[in-house]
């Protein structure tokens, strides 16, 4: 039972960057290379960094690799992809723009470009109607009106409209395309290498396999002729010519195993283990059924026991 004071410890796993990654890029029509580093060592992944620049529209050759200072393998290339980002179309109405690449570590803690965008800003001046009342002229004096005039009504006079203006801020996103190299293996030679480890674990599960079938075929032996030999548990359960044939059989099994056949082929193994089941699985069969029936007679003969006590037991029942 737990104390009142225990307490359960728990922990937090982060993923650890154990290697620092930098990007070095370059804009179309220069070059100037900067390099600057993203991901230090100790950070967690996945993570993701803006580069932004004002006033770009795009056109730039970007290489992700490994820092200058980074412990690589030796013989790993310290590449991991370059990408050439297309220029942006400018819209007509433009007056700034920025571009921006994003650069993550993704889950697998392969640092990648996810995505390039720009984004142009202008500024629309927006007019906006002005609510105004209308106004009412007032009537012609009556006086001055002729006998048999009808009478004017007041006359409604709309005032002319009238707008304000107003600036807005727009901006509008668009995804720049970009083509990668990778530093990583060839189709081709993953493809060759793929080839290679099938056939070098072809070859290793056959070792394996040969040496299964040569502990079996060695077990098998010994367990058939511990059980059939005089004493044995299994002696009665096979008549004595098919024995006396079968115990030598094994015999010289046992003494080939240790000589001439310790490097034999898979084949040969089965081959044997296949002959020496075929007389022995019918014996460990019989031996199972008659070790394990009288404990069936017993659990029978306690069942009708049970019952010849209920029935005495119980007054209204009777044997017949």
């Amino acid at each position: 039972m737990l104390s009142p004071n225990f307490q359960v410890a728990s922990f937090t796993v982060e993923e650890y960057n154990t290697l620092p990654v930098s990007i070095s890029y370059k804009f179309k029509g220069t070059e100037k290379v900067v390099s600057k580093e993203l991901f230090k060592v100790g950070s967690s992944f996945p993570s993701t960094k803006s580069v932004t620049f004002e006033n770009k529209m795009g056109g730039a050759d970007l290489m992700i690799h490994y820092a200058e200072n980074a412990p690589v393998m030796a013989g790993i290339p310290t590449q991991i992809a370059q990408y050439e980002i297309s220029t942006g179309k400018a819209d007509e109405k433009m007056e700034k723009s920025s571009f921006t690449m994003r650069v993550s570590n993704n889950i697998h803690n392969i640092a990648c470009l996810d995505e390039a965008e720009l984004i142009q800003e202008w500024t629309e001046i927006e007019k906006i109607p002005v609510k105004a009342s209308p106004t009412v002229a007032p009537p012609k004096d009556a006086k001055d009106a002729k006998e048999g005039d009808k009478k004017e009504e007041a006359e409604v006079i709309q005032p002319e409209q009238q707008f304000e203006t107003k600036e807005r801020k727009k901006k509008i996103f668009s995804q720049l395309k970009f083509t990668s190299q990778s530093f990583a293996l060839s189709p081709a030679q993953r493809t060759a290498f793929f080839e290679t480890e099938k056939s070098l674990k072809a070859e290793d599960d056959e070792i394996l396999e040969v040496k299964m079938y040569r502990n079996t075929l060695e077990a098998y032996s010994y367990e058939m002729r511990s059980n059939l030999q005089e004493y044995g548990n299994w002696v009665k359960y096979l008549d004595d010519a098919t024995k006396a044939a079968f115990i030598k059989d094994i015999n010289e099994v046992v003494e080939w195993l240790y000589d001439a056949g310790e490097d034999a082929p898979k084949q040969e193994y089965k081959t044997r283990l296949d002959r020496f089941k075929a007389i022995g699985e019918p014996v460990r069969s019989r031996y199972n059924y008659y070790d394990e029936l009288p404990v069936y007679y017993n659990q029978f003969e306690k069942q009708i026991e049970l019952i010849h006590n209920r029935v005495e037991a119980i007054e209204y029942l009777s044997d017949l």
